[in-house]
């Protein structure tokens, strides 16, 4: 079910870096992007925590983001692309959740 919108950063990879994991979605093994989605703490606000596939074990029933708008300085390459969190690591003083994803087919 819909969650909302929010403002958020993707963070790809260069090219150059080798993911040193993977998930399997279907049948395909996909590269994992460490903290490859940045969404602000006060998206989810009131403690609301972000469903990995990690914590249910398999990749059904994760939360996915789904780029609906880019701005002015952003690569249009990334509208309507989608991203099921895998991981969703936490630390002190943090501003942002910077979620481990895969890209996962439209």
């Amino acid at each position: 079910s819909p969650h909302g919108s929010t403002s958020g950063k993707v963070q790809g990879t260069s090219g150059k870096d080798t993911a040193t994991r993977t998930v399997r979605v279907g049948e395909i093994d996909r590269p994992v992007l460490d903290a490859g989605l940045h969404i602000p703490l006060a998206a989810f606000g009131n403690g609301t925590e972000v469903v990995a596939s990690e914590q249910r074990g398999y990749p059904g029933g994760a939360w996915e983001f789904v780029v609906t708008a880019v701005g002015s300085l952003d690569d249009a390459g990334l509208l309507g692309r989608r991203y099921m969190v895998v991981g969703c690591p936490a630390k002190s003083y943090a501003t942002a959740r910077r979620l481990d994803v895969v890209e996962v087919p439209s």
